[in-house]
């Protein structure tokens, strides 16, 4: 069973929105300041959402990798995801996807997960329980302004269950590829 979905969705998600990447070595200055207890494993931004009990979560993350990272604008990025889904994913949950510029808040939105997974993964609800793997191309844009981005996604049942809830923070500078601040 393929998976971009349930975990590429909150991905690519926020990839539309403004993209995640990965820590430029050579430009990690703050590292002393975030912590990697809840980096999703795997080469890829992707960390848990801060301060939750993920062990209830619906679906365990087991990896996200993303290709090529640090991504480059206008390129094509491949996102590689794998998880188990603990109980079935039914019509109706969605993500809560928020993407803020620095301190403004540039998109709060809601979608529906399962129109999402059938349209760009080709996954349709209910989701069995079980193991799920799927990769995803991502096109970013040529134009990405330089800046910090914050982007979070918690994927939630009908029944306002969370399935996950992963974040990330990238800072775009002129010129350069795109840094990653883990959360």
């Amino acid at each position: 069973m393929k998976l971009t979905g349930i975990l590429s969705l909150a991905f690519a998600s926020t990839a539309f929105a403004m993209s995640l990447f990965r820590v430029n070595e050579a430009d990690r200055e703050v590292q002393d300041l975030f912590t990697l207890d809840d980096k999703i494993p795997g080469d890829s931004p992707m960390s848990l959402c801060p301060n939750q009990d993920h062990s209830l979560d619906l679906l365990n993350v087991t990896f996200i990798n993303t290709s090529p990272n640090p991504p480059v604008a206008g390129e094509v990025m491949i996102v590689d995801a794998a998880g188990l889904v603990k109980q079935e994913i039914r019509n109706g949950s969605y993500i809560d996807l928020e993407v803020k510029y620095g301190l403004i808040r540039l998109i709060k939105q809601q979608f529906d997960l399962c129109e999402q997974l059938s349209e760009h993964v080709g996954i349709q609800c209910p989701v069995a329980p079980g193991e799920l793997q799927a990769t995803k191309e991502v096109e970013l844009p040529k134009q990405i302004p330089p800046g910090r981005y914050a982007v979070t996604a918690r994927v939630l049942t009908p029944d306002d269950v969370q399935i996950t809830c992963m974040t990330a923070t990238v800072v775009f500078r002129p010129g350069r590829r795109a840094v990653l601040e883990w959360n």
